[in-house]
């Protein structure tokens, strides 16, 4: 009954966005002055091994079962094929549809446990998706605190 619940959340969400196929993750940032000069580069083997290390080894572990604390374990024999996969993403424009299957959980929120309602989806996401994630929102943050803080200051 859960499951049920929960899938009808996804196509709500789906018949909202309004994107010819196939999309790219620069489809669905918002278009005004400050992003049009936006780019995604591509990272280097320091910066994934650092985002490796930072990972919560406590967090669940994603569909493909994959643990933090396995990264985190082969951080020195994975992070330039890593690497080189988050830059073919970038450079393509395309985030592998596998990184994108979730497993949802229910988790409860309210009062009575016996409602449907009272439970809430909780979406585990592949580690290597959170961190490639990561990496668009480090880049994404610094270009809006570049853009603004030369717009203040001119």
């Amino acid at each position: 009954m859960l499951n049920d619940c929960f899938t009808h959340f996804g196509p709500k969400l789906a018949e909202k966005i309004e994107c010819e196929n196939p999309c790219g993750f620069r489809d669905f940032i918002p278009q005004h002055e400050p992003v049009e000069r936006l780019t995604f580069k591509p990272v280097n083997v320091v910066t994934v091994y650092r985002l490796i290390a930072k990972l919560n080894t406590s967090k669940a572990t994603g569909i493909d079962e994959i643990s933090a604390k396995v990264l985190k374990s082969a951080a020195p024999a994975i992070e330039e094929p890593l690497t080189r996969t988050f830059n073919m993403s970038i450079v393509s424009d395309k985030f592998p549809a596998e990184w994108k299957v979730v497993r949802v959980t229910p988790s409860f929120k309210k009062v009575q446990r016996s409602m449907l309602n009272s439970y809430g989806p909780i979406s585990i996401s592949p580690v290597v998706s959170k961190l490639m994630e990561r990496i668009l929102n480090d880049q994404m943050f610094v270009s809006f605190y570049n853009y603004y803080t030369f717009r203040l200051y001119q």
